[in-house]
């Protein structure tokens, strides 16, 4: 049993076989089915049921409600109405209701449609509206915290960095950044052998170690004076930003900026290396053109990459050969 969006065309026949078998099917079209939601419950590939919905001032009315007369008293109709219902509460609907014959308002009570006092004939047949109020599904507490995060963390789209896009002229991001790092980090772990290390967390720790940069800012690493509070400024930051998820993940995100912070951890270290690599090879491969402006040398250079080649040796000797062909291509000054 599978029920299914189908067309308004897909409704007409069984529409007409069950509600009026003996008029034309133009009887069975409305003038507003193709502002509609039409649901079609299959068995076996047939279609057993159907019905349509539309939407109005927060409310919802289901029309040409038809099920298959071999398949009636089987519990398809009843299916397919309780997904409909539930699907109006998903949605927000205040109300549900519909104008029922006045021989089968029983079978509507049991959903919790009750009659109202607007009544009315046509064609030679007794019709009641019958109304459901809805209390609309809210979202657990848990997911609107999980969304809230979401949301804040996009801000990172709009933090710049000083260096540059590779065949661009425009600074990179830090959500390009961290992107950029999680693709090297599972592309690089192999490169330590020294011991075993969690290339997931890694991952983890790169994607989410910039994001205190959304309150504290990009502080450039060669900026001594701006980086006197920087620690400050970013730790105040993570007690904010991660404290807008619900408690596990916070202190699982939380957990791990710490633990990439203190650089202690094989998995802190090899983010670290990849956090001061990425960046060499963007100036590398952008000419050099925000060192040269903001008058870096090969020294500062060196001392902010030495660390990489104690936890992956090969790239360390990746870093030398960076800064010194960086030096000879005059990207770089000695």
């Amino acid at each position: 049993m599978e029920i299914k969006i189908v067309t308004a065309k897909q409704t007409w026949e069984l529409r007409q076989k069950v509600l009026w078998p003996d008029k034309d099917i133009s009887c069975v079209q409305l003038p507003d089915d193709n502002a509609g939601t039409h649901y079609g419950l299959y068995d076996g590939g047939r279609l057993i049921a159907v019905v349509s919905t539309f939407a109005k001032e927060g409310e919802i009315q289901f029309r040409k409600f038809a099920t298959d007369q071999a398949y009636q008293g089987q519990g398809y109709g009843t299916t397919l109405l309780q997904h409909v219902i539930c699907a109006a509460e998903a949605g927000g609907a205040t109300a549900i209701w519909c104008n029922a014959r006045l021989d089968k308002t029983a079978f509507y009570q049991k959903f919790g449609l009750e009659k109202t006092a607007e009544a009315y004939e046509r064609d030679g047949l007794q019709y009641i509206i019958m109304r459901k109020q809805l209390v609309a599904v809210r979202l657990s507490e848990r997911l609107e915290q999980q969304i809230k995060f979401i949301v804040e963390v996009d801000k990172l789209k709009n933090i710049y960095r000083k260096n540059l896009v590779i065949g661009s002229e425009r600074p990179e991001t830090d959500a390009e950044h961290s992107w950029h790092l999680a693709m090297m980090a599972m592309l690089l772990a192999e490169h330590v052998t020294s011991c075993r290390i969690d290339v997931l967390k890694i991952i983890k720790m790169v994607l989410i170690h910039d994001i205190v940069e959304i309150d504290a800012g990009d502080t450039y690493c060669y900026d001594q004076q701006a980086g006197l509070d920087k620690a400050a400024r970013e730790q105040a930051a993570a007690d904010r930003l991660f404290g807008l998820l619900p408690a596990g993940q916070s202190q699982e995100l939380r957990a791990l900026w710490d633990e990439f912070e203190q650089k202690q951890s094989p998995e802190a270290r090899m983010a670290d290396a990849l956090d001061r690599l990425q960046p060499l090879l963007l100036h590398y491969h952008t000419g050099g053109k925000s060192w040269l402006e903001n008058g870096i040398n090969a020294d500062q250079v060196r001392e902010r990459n030495r660390q990489t080649r104690e936890i992956a040796a090969e790239l360390g000797l990746l870093v030398e050969q960076i800064i010194e062909d960086s030096v000879a291509k005059g990207y770089l000054p000695k």
